[in-house]
């Protein structure tokens, strides 16, 4: 159960002000209610997208907004209505709607309660390393993703911002950087051939730099959450990237 220090971490949710009045068992089955649907309301929204079906979009629409009231992601929820009074109002024939930055608030809220049902207090030190940096040159971030595209978009998004980036497209090729480096942050795609962001944050971890690890994602299934726990993730970066997101996240880790 989660417990309600950690809800008030997830900034979704609105309860600040009424925290001490939930009853934190009934709340904590209204969260799990909203990520065991979520996967497969979204891809209903995505058949109902792709058959330009403003119907049944707005059928699932409705419940997510209803399951986010029920939580109180109030914020969200009327974003959702927001949509729904869109749809309401187009021919689906010219059906035209962009739904990129709602179904990444929604995708990240999903995984951010994820990631709350999984922490656990023993969390790893990120202060003590076993590997002596004195050689080493620093960067702030390291990210790796096979797809430059991202890549570039990540650099962009902190383009002016105090970060020192360095970016790379493989597994291999971070680990042959760290020979010389090291990062305050990492930050892995999980999807990569040859070797995965798990196999690569355990890499990181065994060669002696402690710094803590974001993982890139699409995936917001438990068992993929649950995996990047395990290892030590300690946050998620959503793809498509939204930049108010992807900047907050970082910050939380470098201050």
């Amino acid at each position: 159960m989660i417990s309600k220090e950690q809800l008030l971490e997830i900034p979704e949710l609105e309860i600040s002000g009424i925290i001490e009045e939930i009853d934190l068992r009934q709340y904590n089955q209204s969260l799990e209610k909203f990520v065991n649907h979520y996967n497969k309301l979204d891809s209903a929204m995505d058949s109902a997208m792709e058959a330009k079906d403003t119907e049944s979009l707005s059928k699932v629409m409705v419940v997510i907004r209803d399951m986010l009231t029920d939580i109180h992601a109030q914020k969200l929820a009327d974003e959702v209505q927001k949509y729904l009074f869109k749809l309401g109002r187009i021919n689906p024939s010219g059906f035209d709607i962009d739904m990129t930055d709602l179904l990444s608030s929604l995708f990240t809220l999903s995984i951010d309660i994820l990631m709350a049902q999984y922490k656990t207090t023993a969390s790893a030190d990120n202060k003590n390393s076993a590997l002596n940096m004195t050689n080493l040159e620093m960067v702030d971030i390291l990210a790796v993703d096979d797809a430059p595209v991202f890549l570039r978009s990540f650099k962009s998004i902190l383009r002016g911002s105090k970060y020192k980036v360095a970016c790379v497209t493989s597994g291999q090729h971070a680990l042959n950087f760290l020979h010389t480096h090291t990062a305050k942050l990492f930050v892995l795609d999980i999807m990569m051939p040859k070797m995965d962001g798990y196999e690569l944050a355990k890499k990181i971890k065994e060669a002696g730099h402690n710094a803590p690890v974001i993982f890139l994602t699409g995936l917001s299934q438990q068992e993929f959450v649950k995996r990047a726990m395990d290892i030590g993730a300690v946050d998620f970066i959503v793809k498509p990237f939204n930049a108010a997101n992807v900047l907050a996240r970082i910050k939380k880790q470098i201050q």
